[in-house]
Order: C-alpha cells, then sequence, then structure tokens
C-alpha cells in the first residue's frame, strides 16, 4: 500500500522494509501542479491568450456538468459546463459571441478581452 492521496503522482518509492512501497515527497515533485494545469488547459479549455482568455473545453463524456474556478490577472472566474446537448456561452449573463479561429483544427472558440471581463465572472458553457 502506497499511503499516497488518490491526485498526487510519486515521484519516488521508499525500499526500507518498515515503509515498503510508501509514496514519498508528492507534493515537492510539482508533477501536482503540472496535472491541474492539464485539467484547466485541456479537459476545461482555459488558455491564457495575448489581451484575454479563451475557452476551447474538451470535455469527455463522462464528465457531465461541472465546474471550475480560478483567478487570471487580480479577477475571478468560475466557469460552469453543463451538458445540455446545445452550444451557447455567456459571460456574467450576457449571451457571448466573440471568437476567435483556431488555425489548427479551424474551429471556432470563445474569447473574453481583457477589457470585457470584471472584477468577477460568470461564465455558463452549454455543450
Amino acid at each position: 500500500q502506497t499511503f499516497a492521496p488518490p491526485y498526487a503522482i510519486a515521484n519516488c518509492y521508499s525500499n526500507s522494509e518498515k515503509t515498503l512501497h510508501r509514496v514519498g515527497f508528492q507534493f515537492l515533485s510539482g508533477t501536482v501542479s503540472y496535472v491541474l494545469r492539464n485539467f484547466y488547459s485541456f479537459f476545461f479549455g482555459i488558455t491564457y491568450e495575448y489581451c484575454g482568455l479563451s475557452l476551447k473545453p474538451c470535455l469527455p463524456e463522462v464528465f457531465g456538468d461541472c465546474e471550475v474556478t480560478f483567478e487570471y490577472l487580480g479577477k475571478q472566474f468560475k466557469v460552469n459546463y453543463r451538458k445540455t446537448g446545445k452550444k451557447s456561452v455567456t459571460l456574467n449573463g450576457k449571451n457571448w459571441t466573440k471568437t476567435k479561429h483556431c488555425a489548427e483544427n479551424g474551429k471556432e472558440f470563445s474569447f473574453f478581452a481583457d477589457e470585457d471581463t470584471l472584477c468577477e465572472n460568470l461564465i455558463d458553457v452549454e455543450y
């Protein structure tokens, strides 16, 4: 038994008889922050762009409804992802249509310019 929390990625295991195969230094390796960053960037699609934020979510079917909170440039953001079968984005209760074009896959994605956001922001994404 490793005695590691389920979200930790270990960078070493003990080989002594008293603590055989126990995980050590899971919070010193930097891997937990790396995994968290991957969730924000790749699953939730939150990317810092020049002069703003973009949302390009890629949520697996099993995620269903979920939410994420974060801070960007001293501003608070809460993003709610709701699985409804429709595609819409709102920022602070207003329908959001500003997009950018992705050169990699040719798709459009939501873009939130720094000047369009408030101190506290609520983004609702239906997918």
